[in-house]
């Protein structure tokens, strides 16, 4: 599983999530929207990172912020579910 930022929170739960998909001739984009989680819709303001951990195989991980938190969520590109893996304060002092 990926690492989390000291301040995160680990939550490892699966979620609903919006997200766009685009299959270029190069690569295959993907651009989670909004999440629902424990019964509140969050919307991301934008990812910073998208990127495969080696250790993880089929799944896509994903930093994304919205204005207080950060999140990371896991997409497992073979059976198509989200995973909340934590969630950390987007500035800790």
């Amino acid at each position: 599983m990926a690492k989390t930022t000291s301040n995160a929170v680990q939550i490892n739960e699966q979620v609903k999530v919006v997200a766009s998909f685009e299959d270029t001739s190069s690569s295959f984009l993907c651009n989670p929207i909004k999440m629902e989680f424990r019964g509140k819709e969050i919307t991301f303001g934008k990812f910073r990172i998208n990127y495969s951990d080696a250790d993880a195989g089929d799944e896509k991980v994903f930093d994304l912020f919205d204005q207080e938190r950060s999140y990371r969520l896991i997409f497992n590109m073979e059976n198509l579910s989200w995973f909340l893996a934590s969630i950390g304060l987007r500035n800790p002092s």
